[in-house]
């Protein structure tokens, strides 16, 4: 019940050549009035190159968690994307290193040199749409739309194993899960692999009946496919369970346990 503001701090004086010193604050008001003292909550650390400077974060509460997507210039050469941030809480934040959330275009596009996202992703039926500004490097900017699958912020990808899939894939396994739910739904991508789950009890054996060989195996690309055990998808005997999840060449965006 507070409203909140993503901000940033103003450069130490005297201002420096490369401007690398901005940080991403957080503050809350009850009334739009008044505010608390800015804090940081995203700031450069030992993992960042000497060229980058934040130039401010979108943030969005979705699913249970909050979302932010962090404007982040580069000075060699000069141009800017958006990198991806997530919270629990709204003031402790982590940045996953692997790649931009948000890049820009390829060379000779109207967005080659910079992009920047304009407002936070908006669910349009099965697709988070995503509006942003982007420009070429001449001082000419455009407004473009982005689209991406529903809960299709972030994936965890299972490259091709051309050894012995069956044998070695690549797993997952969730911390024990609490739901009044008794299905287990999953988006995913596995048009050319393949995903199969278990279940286990908190302790970490696999409950009867919810094995990997008894998973019936899922191939293809859905936003909302049921899981099933030999044709049974019930799985609210089970729960709490941890999941472990056997993929083979696939996306899993997203699960969920809901009641069916």
């Amino acid at each position: 019940k507070k409203y909140v503001g993503i901000c940033r701090n103003v450069y130490p004086g005297p201002m420096l050549v490369h401007r690398t010193e901005r940080s991403i604050f957080r503050m809350q008001s009850n009334d739009l009035i008044h505010w608390s003292t800015p804090l940081p909550i995203i700031d450069r650390d030992e993992l960042d190159p000497l060229d980058i400077d934040f130039e401010g974060m979108w943030g969005m509460y979705y699913e249970g968690m909050y979302l932010g997507f962090l404007r982040v210039s580069h000075t060699a050469p000069s141009s800017m994307d958006s990198w991806f941030a997530h919270s629990r809480d709204g003031f402790h934040w982590q940045r996953p290193r692997t790649e931009p959330f948000f890049t820009w275009g390829p060379e000779g596009s109207w967005d080659s040199k910079s992009v920047s996202i304009l407002t936070h992703p908006n669910r349009v039926g099965d697709e988070l749409w995503v509006y942003y500004s982007g420009s070429n490097g001449e001082k000419e900017t455009a407004v473009g739309l982005a689209k991406l699958r529903l809960d299709g912020v972030v994936s965890i990808d299972a490259p091709p194993n051309t050894r012995h899939p069956k044998e070695n894939p690549a797993t997952l396994m969730t911390k024990p899960l609490y739901s009044s739910g008794n299905r287990l739904v999953i988006n995913a991508e596995a048009s050319g692999g393949s995903i199969e789950a278990e279940l286990l009890s908190v302790d970490g054996f696999v409950i009867d009946g919810y094995s990997r060989e008894d998973c019936d195996s899922f191939r293809g690309d859905s936003l909302a496919h049921t899981l099933t055990w030999k044709g049974n998808a019930d799985i609210g005997e089970c729960i709490p369970a941890r999941i472990r999840i056997y993929m083979e060449k696939a996306k899993l965006y997203a699960l969920q346990i809901p009641q069916v």
